[in-house]
């Protein structure tokens, strides 16, 4: 497929990992396999995939569409729904300095929704 942004939902614990990439079913594929192999780099996804089991995951295409070939496009709107969602999250973030934001509050808010209905904002 081609670029975009996805997440991979932890549906027992409401956590997700929130990505980007020029190839979404690729990247979600590489995921899936890291994680089966027990190598992902994110360690706590990792663990909870070991201790509860992949039935508790689901890999989500949030966004594809040639709007996003621009990997600075991308990866400014990864970080918008990684810090709108920050206690939700798997993704940990050592620097942003200086990025720009440019997805708009609403459609941030509308993406949280997707994941939490239930849950305020």
């Amino acid at each position: 497929m081609g670029p975009g942004l996805y997440v991979i939902w932890n549906t027992a614990m409401k956590k997700f990992y929130v990505g980007q990439s020029n190839n979404v079913t690729a990247r979600l594929s590489s995921h899936w396999n890291e994680l089966k192999i027990k190598r992902h780099e994110c360690k706590l996804m990792q663990e909870h995939w070991n201790s509860i089991g992949s039935q508790h995951f689901k890999f989500i295409s949030l966004d594809i569409d040639e709007k996003w070939e621009n990997e600075e496009k991308r990866k400014d709107a990864e970080l918008e729904l990684i810090h709108l969602n920050d206690s939700v999250v798997y993704n940990i973030l050592t620097s942003v300095k200086g990025q720009k934001h440019k997805l708009t509050m609403k459609k941030a808010y509308k993406t949280t929704l997707l994941f939490f209905p239930t849950q305020k904002v």
